[in-house]
């Protein structure tokens, strides 16, 4: 089940898209265990891909921000395919 409220989210989002841990309750309403095992239960089947990405943020010094920049495969993503318009 967590897979499938996972998967209901992605479609209404961009196609590349970053979902910060702390928002998850907030902006859909589900935890963050449910997103968690939603996603990977979503990247196990090979519907849903992830890539860890660096900001610097210049507010915290020398530190940095990761992202976590999801995408629907194109197989499953009925936005790669020709002739979509939003």
């Amino acid at each position: 089940m967590p897979g499938k409220a996972v998967l209901l989210i992605a479609l209404t989002l961009e196609t590349n898209f970053v979902v910060p841990p702390t928002q998850v309750k907030a902006w859909y309403g589900i935890s963050n265990d449910t997103w968690a095992s939603g996603t990977t239960e979503l990247m196990k089947a090979g519907l849903l891909k992830s890539r860890v990405g660096k900001e610097r943020n210049w507010m915290k010094g020398l530190a940095y921000d990761h992202d976590v920049e999801y995408a629907l495969t194109p197989r499953f993503d009925t936005r790669a395919m020709p002739g979509f318009t939003r």
